[in-house]
């Protein structure tokens, strides 16, 4: 159990205390450096699906 709150995204997600997020990803073998490329690529997809490019 976190003992802090769920930071939880516009489109709804987040990280579950068994490791796997709510797109059913799991982080516990990622690095520091996959969960950083994971998380700037999900802002990037969450940016396209609540702004699409014109």
């Amino acid at each position: 159990m976190n003992m802090y709150p769920q930071y939880k995204s516009k489109s709804g997600y987040y990280i579950n205390d068994d490791g796997i997020d709510s797109y059913g990803v799991n982080h516990k073998n990622f690095t520091t450096r996959d969960e950083l490329e994971y998380q700037f690529a999900r802002v990037e997809r969450e940016k396209q699906m609540i702004m699409p490019a014109l």
